[in-house]
């Protein structure tokens, strides 16, 4: 409703306001599909962290640091959680 001496406000639209809406909406979907944080690979210290933090042990060698920090680090933790050894921590 308009205040006393205001002009009048016109109405949108429905359809405006939704476009406006999905375009809100798609803006922020493209921003949780790109973690350029999780896709980035991690370094000797996100993959020792890792294996403390999920496993709570440290990793058998260099070997194992060296092959885990070519990978992202999203696919690492995956991997991490998906082990039977975090499982049956869990569990």
């Amino acid at each position: 409703m308009n205040q006393p001496g205001e002009a009048p406000k016109r109405r949108q639209p429905l359809r405006a306001l939704l476009y406006g809406i999905r375009e809100a909406a798609q803006a922020a979907q493209a921003e949780l599909q790109y973690q350029p944080a999780a896709d980035a690979s991690g370094n000797d210290r996100d993959v020792l962290l890792g294996y403390q933090i999920f496993l709570g042990r440290d990793p058998e060698n260099s070997f194992v640091i060296t092959g885990a920090k070519m990978n992202p680090l999203r696919a690492f933790l995956q991997g991490l959680m998906a082990s039977s050894e975090f499982q049956s921590g869990v569990a």
